[in-house]
């Protein structure tokens, strides 16, 4: 482990503090990313910021001459999702995005099995995620935190003032920064849909139909969403609700389930 970088001071050092008691080695330490791409003595990058910040983290450091592992959702649009491509063959990174399921040898089996044959032709595939989460409720702004650099957060974000509940997970429910469940759990969900499909490539059309119900709180985006996506040959569905997770996937002769699990 060569660098950690977070914009609060109090996370970098409890980080240290970890690395530190596993391997008895301690890392450089940054604030600002930009700094730890621009260290020679760093290879490669993996990105855990807030949604807002993957498509330009990524780019900044494949520019910075950094192999790059970014957690799912890759990008917010298709427009940074393409200028990500591009510039990772222009500089000839490689950048893998982490939706994990795609490592998961009993997924891996799975998939194969579907591929061959077992259910026939895949023809529609639905993800299901009924994730329950607690109203986030109402804060006030506030002072920003000492050691908490707000305006690196917030990044090519507007600017806002300091609310704790735009801070730590949180920020996953304002449109600024993240882009609720569905482009948390559901990016999930339609990434394993699409792979029992065969990968279709661009989807002829795409609906999604929902919205924030139950709560009365300070979040912004659906809590309660059902997106219909449909390719040349095969449909996908996502629904996501705020408990189980599932999947199914439908075959001219048959079907599949399977649980979210991280295990076989």
């Amino acid at each position: 482990m060569a660098g950690l970088c977070d914009i609060d001071q109090a996370s970098r050092e409890r980080a240290q503090t970890t690395l530190v008691k596993n391997t008895s080695q301690k890392a450089k330490e940054f604030e600002d990313m930009r700094q730890a791409f621009a260290d020679p003595g760093i290879d490669a990058v993996s990105i855990a910021t807030p949604n807002h910040w993957h498509a330009l983290a990524t780019i900044w450091a494949c520019q910075a001459g950094k192999d790059v592992y970014c957690e799912k959702p890759a990008c917010y649009n298709i427009h940074e999702g393409q200028r990500m491509l591009q510039v990772s063959r222009e500089t000839k990174r490689m950048v893998q995005i982490g939706s994990q399921h795609r490592s998961t040898p009993f997924k891996i089996n799975g998939i194969q099995a579907l591929q061959g044959g077992i259910i026939g032709k895949v023809y529609m595939a639905k993800g299901l995620c009924f994730k329950r989460r607690v109203s986030i409720g109402h804060k006030p702004d506030g002072p920003v935190p000492p050691g908490v650099n707000w305006d690196l957060f917030l990044g090519p974000a507007p600017m806002r003032p300091f609310n704790e509940l735009r801070f730590k997970y949180n920020w996953h429910w304002f449109w600024d920064t993240g882009n609720g469940d569905i482009g948390n759990q559901g990016v999930h969900e339609l990434g394993v849909a699409r792979w029992g499909m065969g990968d279709p490539e661009w989807p002829k059309t795409a609906v999604a139909v929902g919205g924030k119900y139950v709560y009365t709180d300070d979040q912004e985006t659906p809590n309660t969403l059902l997106r219909d996506v449909r390719f040349r040959r095969a449909r996908a569905y996502v629904r996501s609700a705020w408990t189980d997770n599932r999947r199914r996937r439908r075959g001219s002769a048959g079907a599949t389930y399977s649980p979210h699990s991280w295990r076989s």
